[in-house]
């Protein structure tokens, strides 16, 4: 950093995480599933096994065409002649050697392998936004008792530091109060730090990054 060694620093402790209401569960799942791209390439991948099997079961249908043209004949151009002509086709499906049947069986199998697979990318989905509210919700239990502990701490120093002022302790109790408070302070930064982690997880869960 460049900075002298007798340099001292301040740690700011005014980051703070998001915003998140973890109690609406419900909420969170629905943005987790609108957001995420597992959840979003399974549903697609479903979409689309449902238009083969829409395809598959098109091949037993009758099919029909209709087709027509118009066109001018002639060597010049005030002596051409016109003509047109009309065309239908009507097409019916008696026997293609189970080929059909088979592409359309092979249609549903599929479609009904990607529904599952979308229920479960959606039920993992759910499982992730659970797991990373506990998380959370831990976190951020564990800094508010990292906060009562600093503040504890703090009052212990100063009561303690008040007795040695006034002669009835000794100043290993004094430095021994000041470890204290510098262990309670570590320990709220890490459970701040546990609770911007744990927020930005959720956010990753709930597709929002």
């Amino acid at each position: 950093m460049g900075e002298p060694l007798s340099e001292a620093f301040v740690l700011d402790r005014s980051t703070t995480a998001a915003a998140i209401d973890a109690t609406d569960v419900g909420s969170l799942e629905a943005q987790a599933l609108r957001n995420r791209p597992d959840v979003a390439l399974a549903v697609l991948q479903e979409q689309l096994a449902g238009t083969m099997q829409t395809a598959a079961r098109a091949a037993f249908l009758p099919q029909v065409a209709v087709q027509g043209g118009w066109e001018l004949n002639g060597g010049a151009w005030n002596t051409r002649s016109s003509s047109w002509v009309v065309g239908a086709v009507a097409r019916i499906n008696l026997f293609r050697g189970f080929a059909d049947r088979a592409r359309l069986a092979e249609a549903r199998e599929q479609a009904t392998r990607r529904a599952l697979e979308r229920e479960k990318a959606e039920t993992a989905a759910r499982l992730d936004v659970h797991i990373a509210i506990a998380r959370l919700d831990a976190a951020r239990a564990s800094e508010a008792v990292g906060r009562a502990a600093v503040d504890q701490a703090r009052e212990s120093r100063r009561i303690i530091r008040d007795r040695y002022e006034a002669g009835l302790t000794d100043v290993a109790s004094l430095v021994r109060a000041a470890e204290a408070v510098v262990q309670a302070e570590t320990q709220q930064t890490a459970a701040q730090v546990a609770v911007l982690t744990e927020t930005a997880a959720l956010e990753r869960t709930l597709g929002r990054q």
